[in-house]
């Protein structure tokens, strides 16, 4: 893609062009080049219009944001849509460059089309939009960064800080030498004085992610927040290497003890974490510390899948990985029987010998917890949350909730925040 505006070599440019085109290719990303006025001057997409549409209707900076933008910092921001981008400024044209949208995780063409109810789009502007869904790369956030990163590299010839780029989440660095007492943390008044967030953002993601090393679910990515942006409060202020290694290693405590209720060996779990905070403090780079924590993920995902079903037949385990890689769908058994070349009557006979349970059962199982955790984090209202699963109807979904957890949504709901509860 090339920027006439910009007084680039023409070496300079193919240098950017071949960059581009191969992270292009290799994730399907798109790159979109405006001018200040949010004119679209080029781009690298197969829908480049309708992504010039979706970013143009819910980017949450103006102009004057992107070119008050300091030494290049780049932005980014994840919209009402779920669709997340990276926005580099090029103040020497007065232009930025778009890269995205990715989603963080799976979603289905029903919750997607809700979403876009919601922005007033004509029918004939949904049916497009839907189209182009199939497109839109599902891109983990720190994998999504690392890309950045990459981008970053190419226009400016420098690393990119994490700390550095601007989001629409983002605090300000100032001391927090106060005293700051309980009734004040929880007084939600006082979040934006201490620059704490309302629900400090990363509860369902980090819910998300400690039940997959449970489950040992090895389809899933590390980071699944399915609602809003990702966001950590402060772990260690000015230091943003620092902040990394503070974040992962509270992070891999938390994946130890998941694992370990997962079933792993807690000698195994706790001597394999010590192992890897080590590593951890051995990092000398922000990415470094990224990079592994998502090794240390998969890691012990993968012990706590391989000993949950260390006794399963080949095809069992298929079926179960299926289940996971297809939970925001319409899951349905003859669909899995087509897969593997098998009846459906042998599928349920052996799937009901190694795990004791029939393979509905199963995926209701795992689509009811799931939405335990979307009561339980985030304000979606049951039919969204109903339709995010892909259950055929609302009142399907609660009978289903209740006979699996015992009472309705709504009153699970209730149960897990009461004070009860949360003290």
């Amino acid at each position: 893609m090339k920027n006439s505006h910009d007084p680039l070599s023409k070496d300079f440019e193919s240098h950017l062009t071949f960059l581009f085109n191969n992270i292009h290719a290799t994730t399907k990303i798109s790159f979109s080049l405006f001018d200040k006025e949010f004119h679209l001057l080029s781009s690298l997409s197969n829908w480049k219009n309708y992504v010039s549409n979706f970013f143009f209707l819910n980017c949450p900076f103006t102009p004057e944001d992107l070119a008050g933008s300091k030494a290049h910092a780049p932005f980014y921001f994840s919209d009402v849509l779920h669709l997340n981008w990276f926005i580099f400024p090029l103040t020497a044209s007065e232009s930025f460059l778009v890269f995205g949208p990715v989603f963080e995780t799976e979603v289905t063409p029903v919750y997607f089309q809700k979403k876009l109810d919601f922005q007033n789009m004509s029918v004939s502007s949904q049916i497009r939009f839907l189209k182009m869904l199939k497109d839109i790369p599902v891109v983990p956030y720190m994998q999504f960064q690392q890309y950045a990163a990459m981008v970053y590299y190419g226009l400016y010839n420098r690393n990119l800080d994490s700390a550095a780029i601007i989001s629409t989440h983002q605090a300000t660095k100032e001391s927090l030498a106060e005293n700051i007492t309980l009734s004040e943390l929880m007084n939600t008044s006082n979040n934006q004085k201490y620059h704490i967030p309302k629900s400090h953002g990363s509860q369902l993601a980090e819910k998300t992610m400690l039940e997959n090393v449970r489950c040992g679910n090895v389809t899933a990515p590390p980071y699944s927040d399915m609602n809003d942006g990702t966001v950590v409060g402060t772990l260690s202020n000015h230091d943003p290497l620092r902040q990394a290694k503070n974040l992962i290693i509270t992070q891999t405590t938390l994946i130890t003890r998941a694992a370990v209720d997962g079933g792993m060996p807690s000698e195994a779990a706790y001597s394999l974490s010590d192992f890897y905070i080590q590593q951890v403090e051995l990092c000398n780079t922000e990415n470094e510390v990224y990079t592994l924590s998502g090794k240390i993920y998969h890691t012990f995902v993968k012990q706590v899948h391989e000993i949950r079903t260390q006794n399963y037949s080949p095809i069992v385990r298929f079926i179960c990985t299926y289940v996971e890689k297809h939970i925001f769908e319409v899951i349905s058994l003859n669909t899995i029987a087509s897969e593997l070349g098998y009846n459906t009557y042998y599928l349920t006979t052996l799937f009901k010998k190694d795990t004791g349970k029939n393979i509905k059962n199963y995926i209701l199982e795992q689509k009811i917890a799931l939405a335990k955790i979307f009561l339980d984090t985030t304000s979606m209202e049951v039919q969204e949350i109903s339709e995010r699963l892909a259950f055929h109807s609302v009142s399907y979904f609660c009978t289903q909730f209740k006979k699996y957890a015992g009472e309705t949504p709504l009153s699970y709901r209730k149960t897990v925040h009461s004070p009860s509860k949360t003290l």
